[in-house]
């Protein structure tokens, strides 16, 4: 993995190799980890969206459409 990396940079790879829309501006708690190695390359990330703008973004991203939604806790989802 490349040692300079930016944080931008892996979340460009994420939304395009995943066909995620883009993370909304008001997302808040952002973290985006790099796993794996010169072989494989994954990343791990998590943000924290009011339950509207989650929703919408579900439905802008078209990797997403179909996917099992579980609540994990009271406004909390797992995709």
């Amino acid at each position: 993995m490349d040692p300079q990396e930016t944080e931008e940079q892996m979340v460009s790879y994420v939304t395009y190799w995943s066909r995620l829309a883009d993370i909304p501006k008001s997302a808040t708690n952002f973290t985006i980890t790099p796993n794996g190695s010169s072989f494989t390359r994954s990343y791990q990330g998590h943000f924290i969206l009011e339950k509207n703008i989650l929703e919408q973004w579900i439905k802008e991203s078209p990797s997403l459409q179909g996917a099992k939604i579980e609540l994990l806790d009271e406004g909390v989802k797992k995709l």
